[in-house]
């Protein structure tokens, strides 16, 4: 993991205006989500790991399911999970075992980053503070 300083940190918006704003440059809101808080996440790469930008953020007074929430952002960071790309998911498995088990488990959930992924998360957090600015 990798944290970012940003210009973005503290802001509050209307939710539905990062929605808004974000979706429409490939973020989702990520599965870690809960009623206070939650992820808009970018996929960077996904060339032997999956690498993301997390916008993270937090409800203010309220909760994240009403119509007009309003949440304050957080400090972005680099997320990579790293998977074993020789591994064979079905080979072990059978065909019923592999119908519910479809998706690796990260051999590392937090590799380390490259100084070139970090200019690349960098140049995605520059794109998403101009955005929201």
């Amino acid at each position: 993991m990798y944290t970012f300083q940003s210009s973005l940190e503290g802001k509050e918006f209307p939710l539905v205006l990062l929605e808004d704003r974000l979706k429409k440059e490939g973020y989702v809101i990520g599965g870690g989500w809960e009623y206070d808080h939650g992820y808009f996440d970018l996929l960077l790469s996904q060339e032997g790991e999956y690498l993301y930008l997390r916008l993270p953020f937090e409800a203010e007074g309220g909760e994240l399911d009403k119509n007009d929430s309003t949440v304050r952002m957080l400090q972005p960071f680099l997320l990579c999970h790293q998977y074993d790309p020789d591994r064979d998911q079905d080979s072990s498995s059978g065909a019923v075992s592999a119908a519910f088990n479809q998706f690796q488990s990260p051999e590392d959930k937090d590799a380390e980053v490259s100084s070139e992924q970090i200019d690349q998360g960098q140049a995605a957090l520059d794109r998403a503070e101009r955005l929201l600015s």
